[in-house]
């Protein structure tokens, strides 16, 4: 199923707002009667204008994500290559229900996933199991342990998924922290810097002037299932300075009144 999310750079987490607002500035950018350097770009109008319609409305948006839900592929089935054909979200019974007959004969199996590919979306392949290969695509923003259910020839895999860190990117619960290394200059002064989170999302962090070593930023709602983004300063303390370089900081520490 194609992901119009991906379309305008966004998670499905993002607001009405925000997907107008990439929509405008795409459209600029790819409009067939704008002159620019990215060649024909009727399709790529095209696909914008069509994820638009999908995203900018509340209703074809909610039948969309409930789609996303219980959607894995697009295609033929090929043999050893069947599709798992449902997905279990918090609890949310498959499709199939008790009454499918292969739910008498019910195995389980789980599949590790990196934490950015659990973010932003993906396929897996799940080997291993009766009848050869099966792919499961992971909607984006999944937490750990929704559930595929995977038909095979001996019957119902329950194929629960296991999401592992993928540094800088580290779980703890649904929430997902990165750590920032700062130089002494950035943590004094301050900045603004630029950053991607584990989709490959940029976004621009401020950081004040005179943060401490430790200091947390969190983002609502970026991490999973509702969980945040959870920003980590460190400071990097410049080694091996030379000798100029030493008797400078030993002044401005003198004048900032710093005791050594």
């Amino acid at each position: 199923m194609k992901n119009y999310y991906r379309v305008f750079g966004l998670g499905p987490e993002a607001d009405s707002e925000e997907i107008k607002r990439a929509y405008k500035e795409l459209a600029k950018k790819f409009h067939p009667d704008t002159t620019n350097e990215e060649g024909d770009t009727t399709a790529a109008f095209s696909e914008i204008t069509e994820a638009y319609e999908i995203l900018g409305s509340p209703e074809s948006r909610a039948r969309y994500d409930r789609q996303r839900r219980q959607t894995f592929f697009s295609g033929a089935e090929t043999p050893g290559d069947r599709k798992a054909r449902a997905w279990e979200f918090n609890g949310v019974p498959s499709p199939e229900g008790p009454s499918s007959p292969s739910a008498t004969r019910s195995h389980s199996a789980t599949v590790k996933v990196p934490l950015r590919l659990a973010v932003g979306g993906g396929e897996v392949h799940v080997t291993g199991l009766p009848g050869g290969m099966y792919v499961v695509s992971v909607p984006a923003g999944t937490s750990a342990g929704s559930v595929a259910i995977v038909e095979t020839p001996q019957g119902q895999f329950k194929i629960r998924l296991v999401i592992e860190d993928d540094p800088p990117f580290f779980l703890k619960g649904n929430s997902i922290e990165m750590p920032i290394r700062l130089n002494l200059a950035q943590a004094v002064l301050g900045m603004r810097k630029e950053l991607s989170n584990p989709a490959g999302i940029q976004f621009s962090l401020e950081i004040p002037a005179g943060v401490q070593p430790g200091a947390v930023f969190r983002i609502p709602g970026k991490g999973l299932a509702g969980g945040d983004l959870v920003i980590r300063v460190e400071i990097e303390i410049p080694r091996d300075l030379g000798s100029e370089e030493r008797s400078l900081f030993a002044r401005f520490a003198k004048k900032a009144g710093l005791q050594l």
